[in-house]
């Protein structure tokens, strides 16, 4: 089942989901990019040889699942493939900055 919400959230409406590090939402509103380029993992044996291998080429990683994810798959950890090149809905990236880098742009 996926989220009821059927789009991202504001940043800190689950505040009780904050990470250690004080990073809201890392699962769950949007998938994100990686700069990883999708692999098989070593010994990976696919149900589905005939369209997991045909297609994990050339696709770069996302993770973590997006608001329409069926909730038993949102996890960090969570890979899916894709195209950078070609548009996929439900994806996005995150912007950080550096709490030192913002302290400093203040003075």
């Amino acid at each position: 089942m996926s989220s009821w919400i059927w789009s991202p959230t504001k940043i800190g409406s689950y505040p009780e989901g904050r990470s250690y590090y004080g990073c809201h939402q890392m699962v769950g509103d949007v998938w994100e990019w990686t700069s990883s380029e999708y692999v098989l993992y070593p010994g990976f044996m696919s149900k589905f040889p005939e369209y997991t291998d045909k297609w994990a080429v050339n696709q770069k990683v996302l993770r973590g699942g997006c608001f329409a994810t069926p909730s038993r798959q949102i996890r960090n950890s969570y890979r899916n493939y894709f195209k950078p090149h070609e548009r996929i809905l439900f994806s996005g990236f995150r912007c950080a900055q550096d709490v030192e880098d913002e302290e400093r742009n203040r003075c």
